[in-house]
């Protein structure tokens, strides 16, 4: 906390508690006017909404856009709260833009999707390794073809422990298989609804954009009125100039 006319902040530490959160700005409140911020990232934005729930003005900080002094790469939790408060108070901080609890909760849907096929790339290599290390190797056709996979699930092993690693990691693979597209219909019929069923549309008028990709868009920018408008026209080399212009 920086107080008005102060140059050294205090510094408190309160759990992520509701209660406590709501008792320390009312409390601040009494005094005067009161403005916070805080750095984008494992604390979401629920934080910011119990912030504004108690009429303070609250800022989420886009970290990559934070000032840094050359050299200074050691970041502690009061190192941070120390330079946010005097950055913020100078007005040197970018915040970003804090989307609504349904808007978030569409980003999160779209972004399991995503986690989900990085998982079913790890357990293909997984189980790639494990046969690799026995002496099981696949070298007729591409891997994941119908073929491979009537080559994978025969597999044999003599000893008794590394049936059940095999069959351990094969089911794993399989299940992580079968999430993506059920995570596909979940997108498309949240994709159909209000109010996401115009921006969609409009989105896949675009070569190259289908459901998926339009709501991929659309749960991250949320809102691109955020963005100035520009005016492309080539200039005198033939090649592409971008101009800012009025919104």
């Amino acid at each position: 906390m920086l107080r008005p006319g102060a140059t050294e902040p205090e510094e408190r530490e309160i759990p992520k508690d509701p209660p406590h959160i709501q008792r320390l700005f009312r409390r601040l409140q009494r005094e005067g006017p009161v403005q916070a911020c805080y750095e984008a990232g494992v604390s979401g934005y629920d934080l910011y909404r119990q912030i504004t729930a108690c009429g303070v003005t609250c800022q989420v900080i886009a970290p990559a856009l934070t000032p840094r002094r050359p050299g200074q790469r050691i970041k502690t939790d009061r190192r941070d709260a120390r330079k946010l408060v005097h950055l913020f108070r100078a007005g040197e901080l970018t915040p970003i833009h804090v989307p609504d609890e349904a808007e978030e909760a569409a980003r999160d849907l779209v972004r399991c999707r995503e986690a989900v096929r990085r998982d079913v790339v790890r357990w293909r290599h997984r189980l790639l390794k494990l046969l690799d290390r026995h002496g099981r190797l696949w070298v007729a056709e591409k891997n994941w073809t119908q073929r491979h996979w009537t080559w994978i699930r025969p597999q044999h092993f003599a000893l008794a422990a590394l049936p059940r690693a095999f069959e351990a990691t094969v089911f794993a693979l399989e299940q992580a298989l079968v999430r993506p597209a059920e995570l596909d219909k979940e997108i498309a019929t949240l994709a159909d609804t209000v109010p996401y069923r115009e921006p969609v549309g409009w989105l896949r008028c675009f070569r190259g954009l289908n459901t998926l990709s339009a709501m991929v868009l659309l749960a991250e920018i949320v809102d691109f009125q955020r963005f100035a408008a520009v005016e492309v026209r080539p200039d005198t080399v033939g090649q592409v100039r971008v101009t800012p212009v009025a919104a």
